[in-house]
């Protein structure tokens, strides 16, 4: 295979082996109405799956496609069989001779009617996911003024030409999918130059790929239809959920069996389209039970135990729910006798214990769900109806129910997925309480979508066996909160993280001596992230290609942001976020049962977060604080976590919370309460001097309190510090 080699395949050629790979793989081709009309010339770059991709491509490019192939891949037998069979054109690329991109370069323009076709990443992804970006494309692209013309592959990674990194079952024919995206031109500063031009170039380019999952998804699906898919590439024996405290893993066939057998309960207990309470732990039945409402077209209600009888009755009402499941052994273990009681004695709702409905199952049952296990999940419905509803924390204010959808779920999956290199060679371990949007969203939906196996414990709460079950584990990838992580690292011996790849950290703001200590003690980085509710829930993340500390990281693909100006943050201003992710809209309870789309000064589909923050040149966001949490002393706006930062630096081994009462002549004052032991407000004081911050923002008050109260999530119960307080001062 010369590296410049002029056979051109005939059209009867590119025809046959189209059908052949439509036939045989049964090959989804999407979007060939964007391919170029007449002689427009494109450069053509794909995510690089397999061995099989270029002759996967070929067939459907415009024009005369040249793939330029690394020099060792071009070495192989079945590279050379392709090219004889087809008479593709290839040029040989060195990725490791510096000269090697300008011989492509002069070879182009010495055959413009070439059609040049370069994978990005270089290499063949050993994780099926997409890995580091080279900036050669979009040189090439810049340097011959060339629209690229993208396409995303999906399914060669489990065919036997692929170089995974991990087992999995490998097809002779998997189900193959090609989307083929509208043409794009880089958006490129035309006075940059140099070194500066060409990273430029290569992030824009980068922004690109990460995009193509996003916009390629097939997000219009429901959650048990995304599951299907998975399950058909991975197959039924892939073991993908572990109770990390019994040991008990299930795969993708005994996790369909009790979908099935739920479900035919459900069918039988609530009625189509109900809101339905699910009251349970992290543990392997509530994905089950998740998914057995689904394929009944029931929509869950993720109830908080820890939210109090008052927030939970409420929370029943605003959703309308009428039937709630829950289970006796976990009512008993974490107290919650009396909400149950509550629930029996002052609403209708009806509670079914999972464990009454396991010792009812007649045998017939237990077949029925055992014969449908070798068959696909029903996929009633569509994306856009409600798929799961989740109530806000309520730290600042009144919770509300969330409604997210499956397109949102399915969206947010992938733009996850498209940015961080998860990947189904990982071991998940999560924590997190299911009722949280990062503990079920990011925890368990997304491993669970994704193939990855997880392991779940029921509780974040017992910070020395987390740490120890992680270790047994041998878990790669962790997600918690700050909160959490900083109080395992006091109990966790530096060889439980010895497979962690790293920590993803949301909910609340890393602290940066948490970030320091994992890092310096165990070798781990945590990368913080940044979501809510109403987003499904991540809208930016560090990763481990780029990652900034003290910021939540860069906006994932498919988010478009605007800033509303704020009144004392200059350089910043309240997020207003539109994209696929963000929810169909609230449950209040003055209209239960109601979706209510949500709203934002920028107009429709956009939402307003609440949140104040900076966006820097490279795109890093920082979040300066709620706009609810800023004091109005004397006049002046001041951001209550920027005082809680100050007050760290001070106390750095304690917690700390600010919030506001009125004062007659300020309008308002600060008050703050730590965890350390006689608080010397004169030292603080002095310390925000000399970091230059007006005295304004110096708390009125620094006041002791011996623990700071904290909802189930892990984040600061600001209502309830406040409530102890005036307490406090009232006696």
């Amino acid at each position: 295979m010369s590296p410049r080699l002029h056979q051109v395949g005939t059209p009867i050629i590119r025809t046959g082996v189209g059908w052949l790979l439509r036939v045989v793989f049964r090959l989804e081709v999407h979007g060939l109405e964007n391919l170029p009309q007449g002689d427009q010339p494109v450069l053509v770059v794909a995510n690089h799956q397999s061995n099989l991709d270029a002759t996967l491509l070929y067939p459907f490019l415009p024009g005369n496609p040249v793939f330029a192939i690394n020099t060792l891949a071009a070495e192989r037998w079945y590279a050379r069989l392709a090219v004889w069979l087809t008479g593709v054109r290839c040029f040989r690329l060195d990725a490791r001779r510096p000269l090697g991109l300008r011989g492509f370069l002069q070879y182009l323009k010495e055959t413009p009617q070439a059609t040049p076709v370069i994978f990005p990443e270089g290499r063949i992804s050993l994780t099926g996911t997409l890995m580091k970006i080279y900036e050669g494309p979009a040189i090439v692209a810049d340097k011959l003024n060339l629209p690229i013309l993208p396409i995303y592959l999906e399914g060669p990674q489990f065919s036997y030409f692929t170089e995974l990194l991990f087992p999995v079952r490998r097809q002779l024919f998997p189900p193959l999918r090609l989307t083929i995206l509208p043409p794009r031109h880089l958006t490129v500063d035309p006075e940059l130059k140099g070194r500066e031009r060409r990273r430029a170039l290569g992030y824009e380019l980068e922004t690109l790929m990460q995009s193509l999952e996003v916009e390629s998804a097939p997000v219009e699906q429901t959650l048990p239809a995304a599951l299907n898919q998975t399950i058909r590439a991975f197959g039924n024996s892939w073991p993908i959920l572990t109770e990390a405290h019994t040991n008990q893993t299930l795969n993708y066939r005994k996790f369909k069996q009790g979908v099935r057998v739920l479900a035919n309960r459900i069918q039988d207990d609530t009625l189509p389209q109900a809101y339905v309470g699910v009251l349970l732990p992290t543990v392997s039945v509530t994905p089950v039970l998740l998914m057995a409402l689904l394929t009944q077209q029931r929509v869950p209600v993720m109830l908080n135990p820890t939210a109090g009888v008052a927030s939970t009755l409420q929370s029943l009402e605003t959703a309308s729910v009428s039937v709630l499941y829950t289970g006796r052994q976990f009512v008993e273990e974490a107290n919650l006798t009396e909400l149950v009681k509550a629930i029996e004695n002052e609403t209708a709702v009806t509670i079914h214990y999972l464990e009454d409905l396991r010792q009812d199952l007649r045998w017939g049952e237990k077949l029925s769900g055992w014969w449908h296990s070798f068959h696909p999940l029903p996929e009633p419905g569509q994306g856009q109806e409600p798929a799961v509803v989740l109530f806000t924390s309520g730290t600042t204010g009144a919770p509300k129910g969330v409604v997210l959808s499956h397109r949102n779920i399915l969206a947010n999956f992938h733009q996850v997925m498209a940015v961080s290199d998860l990947y189904p060679g990982d071991r998940f371990f999560n924590a997190l309480p299911a009722f949280h949007s990062f503990g079920l969203i990011g925890g368990i939906l997304l491993p669970l979508l994704g193939g990855i196996p997880t392991y779940l414990y029921p509780t974040p709460l017992r910070v020395r066996v987390v740490p120890e079950m992680m270790y047994y584990a041998a878990a790669s990838v962790f997600i918690s909160t700050n909160t959490f992580l900083e109080r395992y690292a006091r109990f966790t011996h530096t060889y439980n993280g010895f497979n962690l790849r790293y920590i993803f950290a949301g909910g609340e703001k890393l602290k940066e001596e948490t970030r320091q200590k994992w890092l310096n003690d165990f070798g781990v980085p945590v990368l913080e992230g940044y979501g809510i509710s109403e987003t499904s829930p991540v809208l930016a993340l560090n990763t481990l290609l780029h990652q900034r500390p003290g910021t939540v990281g860069k906006l994932v693909p498919g988010i478009q942001y605007h800033l509303e100006p704020f009144e004392g943050v200059e350089d910043g201003g309240v997020l207003h976020v539109k994209g696929p992710n963000v929810m169909l809209g609230y449950l209040l309870q003055d209209k239960p049962g109601v979706i209510q789309p949500p709203s934002s000064a920028q107009g429709e589909g956009w939402f307003d977060t609440g949140d104040v923050v900076t966006v820097d040149t490279d795109g890093y966001v920082t979040i300066v604080d709620r706009a609810k949490r800023f004091a109005k002393v004397g006049g002046e706006m001041v951001p209550l976590g920027v005082v809680e930062s100050l007050a760290q630096e001070v106390w750095p081994q304690a917690a700390h919370a600010a919030f506001t009462t009125q004062d007659p002549h300020k309008g308002e004052q600060v008050i703050l309460v730590t965890e350390t032991e006689n608080p010397s407000k004169k030292t603080l004081q002095e310390h925000m001097q000399q970091a230059g911050y007006p005295s304004l923002w110096v708390p009125e008050t620094v006041e002791t309190l011996e623990e700071i109260p904290r909802l189930g999530s892990g984040k600061v119960d600001y209502k309830e510090i406040q409530r102890l307080f005036e307490e406090k001062r009232a006696s």
